[in-house]
């Protein structure tokens, strides 16, 4: 139980630093990040299937991200832009 607390810890510190990572290029570029299409992706849709079906593991971004073939930062993005919630609130709710 312990180890899946702490992997649990990794993924939502991973998703901090690449949020605040996306933060300091817009402010200190002056340029937003385009976000893409808003419209739920393929890759989105593989990712809340994947996350539904397999929640009682031990799930990290990595493993997201070699789902989709997508970078992590890219793959924040659009999950949180398409869905309103990162991936690891997404997986949150539906252990709860």
């Amino acid at each position: 139980h312990q180890m899946i607390m702490e992997e649990e810890k990794d993924f939502r510190k991973e998703e901090i630093f690449f949020f605040l990572l996306e933060q300091l290029i817009e402010e200190y570029t002056e340029q937003e990040v385009p976000a893409g299409n808003t419209e739920q992706s393929t890759e989105v849709r593989a990712i809340c299937e994947f996350l539904e079906n397999h929640y009682m593991e031990n799930i990290t971004l990595d493993d997201l991200c070699k789902l989709t073939g997508l970078s992590k930062y890219y793959l924040l993005r659009s999950f949180t832009k398409q869905k309103g919630i990162s991936p690891y609130s997404y997986l949150e709710t539906i252990r709860v």
